[in-house]
């Protein structure tokens, strides 16, 4: 494992969406809860408009990449999408807290 990736948290504020017909809500309603695995698959388009991923222990429930207020840049879903591929591809624990239905961050070490 490199030195630069021992710990990594990157914060972004998402939101919860269907990510396909067979998927769930990615975060339960309720109490703030934690979503804790690996990073399973990853779905995006060239544009990067629209980020989908998953938890491995959790495979049903596609997070996806967005801020509350809509107004994520393409560079942040460039630098989120490197932060999933790169914690995917070296086995990097993902950490997603949830509250009330809202993927409110992320982070992976």
């Amino acid at each position: 494992m490199r030195t630069n990736n021992i710990f990594k948290i990157i914060v972004f504020l998402l939101t919860c969406s269907i990510g396909s017909a067979y998927a769930e809500y990615s975060c339960p309603p309720g109490n703030p809860s934690v979503l804790q695995g690996y990073v399973g698959a990853i779905l995006y388009f060239d544009d990067y408009q629209s980020i989908f991923f998953t938890i491995t222990n959790q495979p049903n429930y596609y997070i996806k990449l967005n801020r509350l207020d809509g107004k994520i840049t393409d560079e942040q879903k460039k630098i989120a999408l490197n932060l999933l591929i790169d914690a995917r591809n070296n086995d990097h624990m993902v950490n997603v807290t949830c509250r009330n239905g809202w993927a409110t961050y992320i982070s992976t070490f």
